[in-house]
């Protein structure tokens, strides 16, 4: 996800889940600083935006609960720093592996809630086979794109707002896609989080 794409490029962001990639390992955090420090200033913020944080008080039913994150300090204050980062010019990269930016918590949570900013959003897609010369995509049809993805938003409801629909349906793509925790096996161990149910 870009932000501000007509600012110079100075800072990256990385709002990783992990510390190290197991999926795609050249997303490790250690990897990232070493290739983007010689041309960029590359700061860690998967503490604070990550996708599944280690806090539990922000788990529903064992699922990451992505309105209880945009609600704690920790992510506002993170928040507030892109967004002063932003406004004094900077361009911002928050980089991670999904390839569809409509399945990853950077859509869901980071992009939804800098929006309400005033920030110009753009996203970086992955190579399709359905749109192969397309790679950048708007907030904006990016929002269209998964209200049209999701059952019974495609179309307007007589009794709800424009932005009422979009608030539900990030909530019903954010429970789509959230990490959930392992259940407990049989020793009483707890597995931790093993990736979207």
């Amino acid at each position: 996800m870009v932000l501000d794409p007509h600012s110079s490029p100075r800072l990256k962001a990385g709002a990783f889940c992990g510390q190290r990639g197991k999926y795609a390992p050249q997303y490790d955090r250690r990897t990232m600083e070493l290739w983007l420090c010689p041309q960029f200033q590359y700061t860690y913020a998967g503490d604070d935006l990550g996708g599944r944080p280690k806090d539990m008080s922000l788990y529903t039913d064992g699922r990451v609960d992505f309105d209880l994150m945009a609600k704690s300090d920790r992510f506002i204050e993170r928040l507030d720093v892109l967004s002063n980062e932003i406004g004094s010019g900077k361009r911002i990269v928050l980089m991670c592996s999904e390839r569809d930016p409509v399945c990853c918590h950077r859509f869901v949570l980071i992009s939804r809630n800098l929006k309400k900013f005033g920030h110009n959003i753009t996203h970086i897609l992955g190579s399709s086979e359905t749109h192969p010369n397309r790679f950048l995509e708007s907030q904006e049809a990016l929002e269209r794109r998964m209200m049209h993805s999701l059952a019974g938003y495609a179309t307007p409801n007589l009794f709800d707002s424009a932005e009422v629909t979009l608030d539900r349906a990030f909530n019903a793509q954010g429970r789509k896609i959230a990490y959930k925790l392992k259940e407990k096996n049989d020793n009483g161990r707890n597995g931790g989080i093993v990736g979207k149910a």
